[in-house]
């Protein structure tokens, strides 16, 4: 598996919890209340991975640099918005609003990282460096599962 594999998987993961969010009514409360625990999880792994292991070269790259703070500025986005679903109460009609700008936040962020950042970073980051990421990716899911 390299890095890109990894972080997409992370995407389906994230995308299908979106979806079961949103599937939900106002009386699931207690299914809401999870699966937005599960959301807030897979998010924080996610982004933690992104911003200390993927992001940092592509930043101090040229021709990934801009795409990258960008990257993070959404990831900053997604998590203000999170934050303000969470401290809804899940039978609160402005639950689904907010859940739905933050579903089409996270997937124009997924879309422009995957056809538009991915393939930058594969042009530009070698192979050594590739292979060192995912590594470190799957050594801080390991530590995470083991928390």
């Amino acid at each position: 598996m390299n890095i890109f594999e990894l972080l997409k998987k992370d995407h389906v993961k994230v995308k299908q919890i979106l979806q079961d969010m949103c599937e939900t009514t106002s009386r699931a409360i207690k299914k809401r209340q999870n699966l937005l625990q599960q959301l807030i999880a897979e998010l924080q792994m996610h982004e933690k991975i992104e911003e200390r292991v993927f992001y940092p070269p592509l930043k101090n790259n040229n021709t990934t640099r801009q795409l990258t703070l960008e990257a993070y500025e959404e990831h900053h986005a997604v998590d203000d918005l999170v934050k303000k679903l969470a401290k809804l109460e899940p039978s609160d009609e402005r639950w689904l609003a907010v859940l739905t700008v933050i579903k089409e936040n996270l997937h124009h962020h997924i879309e422009e990282e995957e056809n538009r950042l991915f393939l930058k970073a594969q042009e530009e980051i070698g192979e050594q460096e590739l292979n060192s990421m995912v590594q470190s990716a799957q050594a801080m899911k390991r530590q995470e599962a083991r928390a």
